[in-house]
């Protein structure tokens, strides 16, 4: 049995479910909605995706351009998760937080598909 990739950039482009065809979120809005730090929530889908291998097609890894000291320009990583990567995720959010995570677990039942998986930042 080959291993899983970790993320699905390193899948086979006819082996990716397609961003259209379900709802995503994006790691820099959930730390946002939950009050944490953007690095954190990375380190634990990160910790997720080391100790369940088969949640890589649930969870999708990209980079954006921010504005570094002196105004240069460096890539910083985010994630994209879908309603089994968010689920993953929940578990490991505090338990104050239940009513937000019902809240975003409901987006993806009254979601229709989109293409474009981050509205709120411009990319495709």
């Amino acid at each position: 049995m080959s291993a899983l990739p970790q993320n699905l950039s390193d899948m086979p482009a006819d082996d990716r479910p397609p961003l259209e065809s379900q709802h995503w979120l994006d790691s820099r809005d959930l730390a946002k909605r939950f009050g944490r730090r953007h690095h954190n929530i990375l380190a634990s889908i990160d910790a997720i995706s080391a100790q369940c291998p088969e949640a890589a097609g649930h969870i999708r890894f990209s980079s954006h351009q921010v504005t570094a000291g002196m105004g240069g320009r460096r890539s910083v990583r985010h994630a994209l998760v879908d309603r089994v990567g968010f689920t993953l995720l929940a578990i490991t959010l505090g338990t104050t937080q239940r009513h937000t995570v019902f809240e975003l677990l409901m987006t993806f039942e009254d979601a229709p598909a989109r293409s474009d998986p981050c509205p709120n930042f411009g990319m495709a």
